[in-house]
């Protein structure tokens, strides 16, 4: 009820032409989760209808997400058997959700998934490391983001999270429909190709900007034991024209002078 007040204010005060923004300093606005990314497309307004989790594991993110999110629609898409008992807890946590299990790419039928002794790395695409990562190969069905959206009829705006370990293009190459009706993604990505033929950051971005998006925010930094070299991150990514990035300053006229206050004090 509170929310939905809230909401109504800001519709309200928009109709006259005027703006509310909250008047936060930048360490009051900083993000150190998931969670409190989630709760940053809450404060915008933005409305998101369903949620896409591609990769959904035991479907724990999902869980989190509704937390937040609680009146959208979920599916959730995980092609392991062996998260079903985990998944089924999960579902039962989210109002409105629905998992398949199948996976994504970009030709809808039949492929090899090498499934990695972890489980959570399993991957189309083998990993160029002289170890057991790539674990046993499973064949397993296949469908594309657009198809299975239009068939489970999920309504539009689309918050869509990913996380398919090297595979992301494919998945995005896929849903190209979804992609614009899309308000928030979130996506794995690698600095490395640590999978053979598989895509990095940079060709990730590029894509997305050929999709009318720009990165918004990154979170979940992990660093790989070879070196300690950041490995992977996720990259949240925003229409270029949506409200998220409605305003191309960097603060008010008061946060600018609080700043200034705060910043001229470390000098004295």
């Amino acid at each position: 009820m509170i929310q939905l007040l809230k909401q109504a204010i800001k519709s309200a005060v928009r109709l006259t032409g005027a703006e509310l923004v909250q008047r936060r300093t930048a360490e009051e606005w900083n993000r150190q989760s998931m969670y409190e990314v989630l709760r940053q497309i809450q404060h915008i307004g933005v409305d998101i209808r369903s949620v896409i989790d591609v990769g959904a594991a035991q479907g724990v993110w999902s869980v989190m997400c509704a937390e937040v999110l609680s009146n959208s629609n979920y599916l959730l898409i995980e092609p392991l058997l062996e998260y079903d008992d985990m998944m089924k807890d999960s579902l039962k946590r989210i109002p409105n959700a629905k998992c398949l299990n199948v996976a994504l790419s970009n030709e809808p039928g039949e492929k090899e998934l090498h499934v990695h002794p972890d489980l959570f790395g399993s991957s189309f695409y083998l990993e160029q490391e002289d170890s057991d990562v790539n674990g046993v190969v499973r064949t397993v069905k296949v469908e594309t983001l657009d198809s299975v959206c239009d068939a489970n009829q999920l309504e539009p705006p689309y918050l869509l999270k990913i996380d398919v370990q090297g595979a992301e293009l494919d998945v995005l190459e896929s849903g190209l429909q979804v992609l614009q009706k899309t308000e928030f993604a979130i996506i794995e990505t690698s600095f490395f190709r640590f999978y053979e033929n598989g895509k990095t950051i940079v060709d990730l971005i590029e894509f997305m900007k050929s999709q009318g998006f720009a990165p918004y925010d990154i979170f979940g930094h992990q660093y790989r034991p070879l070196d300690g070299a950041l490995a992977q991150i996720d990259l949240c990514f925003v229409k270029d024209d949506s409200d998220f990035r409605k305003y191309h300053h960097y603060a008010t006229a008061q946060q600018r002078e609080q700043q200034n206050k705060r910043l001229r004090s470390l000098n004295r």
